[in-house]
C-alpha cells in the first residue's frame, strides 16, 4: 500500500474537495495524511476516519509520503518536496473542464460534493439590525438567528411578491473598498424600498460608519452565512469558492465583486458559464448595481438552469473517484518522478 499527503490551503471548499478521495483512499488500505496547514472545520472529521495529520515542515524529517497532491496555490513548496524527492501532483477544482485527468501534465481535477458532514458547526450570527444600537451588540449569538432568519425570509417572499430578496455576503476586510461598497448598497436601499437587503458579513468596521440603517436593510455579523444563500433570490459576494459551489447547488444566481487574484479567477469562471454577472466594487454606482440586478433577475430562469446542469456535472464527475483512486496508484507505482 502506498502513504498520500494533502497539502492544501485552509479553505473550507478546498478541504470538502478532498473528503472523498481521501478517505477512499483510507478505506482501501492507503495511508493518508493531510498537512498542518491544510487544517479546516472538517478537520475533526479527517480524524474520526483515520487520517492523520503531518506538520509542515518539521515533520518531513522522518515523513515520506509516496506521493503529494498539492494545491496549485502552494507552488512555492516544490522546491521542498524536489529536494526530499517526493513525488508531486497538482490538485485542482474541476468546472466543467473537457477531462477529468490529464496524463500528459501532472494536474488533478476533483468536483465539488453537495454532501455535509457530521462536525460542520454552527456559525454565529450577530442582529445589528436598523434599530438595534451597535453599542448593545453582543459578540455571539447561536446560530438559532440564522434559522429564524431564514425562515422570516422565506415568509417575506410568499407575502411580497413584488418584492426581491437577497444576500450580500462577506465582502472584502479592505475598510476603503468595503466601506465604498455597503455604502453604495445603502443608497441603493434608499432609493429603492422594494428591495429588502440582507447583509451578511465577517467584521463590524463599516458599522459605525453606516448607521442609522434603512428600514429595508439589516446588517448580520456571521462567520458562516451560507446557510441563508438558499432564502433569498440572488447573492452579491466577492468570489470565495466556497460560497460559489453553495450557489451553484441551490441554483442562485450572483453577482460578482472580486477583490482578491483568485476571487477574480473564480468570477471568471462563474462569467464563462454563465452562471453569475460582475461589477468593480471599488467604482461602481447606484444605477450600475441595479442594473446588474434586473438583468440577473431577469434571466434567473436560464441562470438557474444552467446551475442545475453545472450540479448535475458535479454529481457525476465526484461518482467517478474510484477511477482517480487507480489512476493515482498507477502514479506511484510508476518510476519517473512527475515534477
Amino acid at each position: 500500500m502506498s502513504s498520500f499527503l494533502f497539502d492544501i490551503l485552509p479553505v473550507d471548499t478546498d478541504v470538502k474537495l478532498t473528503i472523498q478521495l481521501a478517505c477512499l483512499l483510507n478505506e482501501e488500505g492507503h495511508e493518508v495524511y493531510y498537512t498542518d496547514s491544510s487544517d479546516s472545520a472538517f478537520t475533526f472529521y479527517l480524524l474520526q476516519k483515520g487520517i492523520g495529520r503531518v506538520l509542515y515542515p518539521g515533520d518531513f524529517r522522518w515523513f515520506k509520503p509516496d506521493l503529494v497532491l498539492l494545491d496549485r496555490r502552494l507552488e512555492n513548496r516544490i522546491g521542498f518536496y524536489r529536494n526530499r524527492n517526493i513525488r508531486i501532483i497538482y490538485l485542482g477544482l474541476w468546472f466543467g473542464d473537457k477531462q477529468n485527468v490529464s496524463k500528459d501534465f501532472p494536474l488533478l481535477f476533483l468536483a465539488p460534493s453537495p454532501l455535509d458532514y457530521q462536525d460542520q458547526s454552527d456559525g454565529w450570527l450577530v442582529c445589528a439590525g436598523p434599530l438595534l444600537d451597535i453599542g448593545n451588540i453582543s459578540e455571539k449569538v447561536l446560530s438559532k438567528r440564522e434559522e429564524l432568519l431564514a425562515g422570516r425570509m422565506s415568509r417575506y417572499k410568499k407575502q411580497n411578491s413584488k418584492l426581491s430578496l437577497f444576500i450580500v455576503t462577506e465582502m472584502t476586510e479592505n475598510i476603503n473598498i468595503g466601506f465604498h461598497f455597503y455604502e453604495l448598497v445603502k443608497d441603493f436601499c434608499l432609493q429603492y424600498p422594494q428591495y429588502e437587503i440582507i447583509v451578511c458579513s465577517n467584521s463590524k468596521d463599516w458599522l459605525n460608519r453606516l448607521f442609522p440603517l434603512p428600514v429595508n436593510m439589516q446588517f448580520y455579523l456571521s462567520d458562516t452565512s451560507r446557510r441563508l444563500t438558499a432564502s433569498g433570490d440572488l447573492l452579491v459576494t466577492n468570489g470565495d469558492l466556497d460560497m460559489l459551489v453553495s450557489c451553484i447547488y441551490h441554483s442562485l444566481p450572483v453577482l460578482l465583486l472580486p477583490v482578491t487574484k483568485v476571487q477574480a479567477e473564480n468570477t471568471a469562471r462563474m462569467v464563462y458559464h454563465g452562471l453569475g454577472l460582475q461589477m468593480d466594487c471599488k467604482c461602481g454606482t447606484v444605477d450600475d448595481f441595479r442594473n446588474q440586478i434586473q438583468t440577473l433577475l431577469q434571466n434567473k430562469d436560464d441562470i438557474t438552469a444552467k446551475m442545475n446542469r453545472m450540479s448535475e456535472l458535479f454529481n457525476r464527475k465526484s461518482k467517478q473517484v474510484h477511477y482517480v483512486i487507480s489512476w493515482l496508484e498507477e502514479l506511484v507505482n510508476r518510476k519517473e518522478r512527475m515534477i
